[in-house]
């Protein structure tokens, strides 16, 4: 009786086992999920295209990728501008090194696919670009989160024609992308 009593107390103990299919931050605000039962995408641990990226998905075969970066709105910013950060983005990355002929869409607004972000205005950056020879998409999307005044910078990043081919997909992901008041550890 005693060993029963034990094991089910260090059952309780035992935490749940995490939801493969989420990535979440809750120190900065936002998860987001990939297809549940899709061995052909998985979490990035370091960044998918972006190496900054806090929350980054990609495809196990063709290189495209899904990044979240965030700038944690720290004290004494009292307003961001997602217009300027995405021309900011495409200036960077045109003059990277061994990126060239990049070329831009004009900004506009936009929400993320499916409405995700708890449907979000956005400014979406779409460009073209040749990285180490290869023809180069980036779409992304940038915007300050509604519930915790965070800076979102959401992207897809490819070779040319892989956002059309995996679109439904993406989109699917884009749209489970949330973002809350951002939860601390005690």
């Amino acid at each position: 009786m005693t060993t029963l009593i034990l094991a089910a107390l260090l059952a309780l103990q035992q935490a749940p086992n995490p939801d493969p299919d989420l990535s979440s931050r809750p120190e900065l605000g936002a998860s987001l999920r990939k297809p549940a039962k899709n061995d052909d995408w998985e979490f990035k641990p370091t960044g998918g295209f972006f190496s900054n990226s806090r929350i980054a998905v990609g495809h196990k075969v063709e290189p495209v990728f899904l990044d979240v970066l965030i700038e944690d709105k720290g004290t004494g910013v009292t307003m961001w501008d997602p217009r300027g950060a995405a021309e900011n983005t495409y200036r960077s990355l045109a003059t990277t090194q061994g990126v060239t002929d990049a070329r831009m869409q004009p900004i506009k607004s936009s929400k993320l696919p499916g409405g995700g972000a708890s449907n979000a205005q956005a400014q979406l950056l779409d460009m073209t670009f040749k990285r180490d020879g290869k023809d180069m998409e980036l779409r992304m999307w940038v915007f300050v989160g509604k519930q915790n005044g965070n800076l979102f910078s959401v992207s897809v990043t490819g070779e040319a024609g892989t956002y059309k081919k995996h679109q439904k997909v993406l989109d699917a992901m884009l749209a489970t992308l949330q973002t809350f008041k951002a939860v601390f550890p005690k």
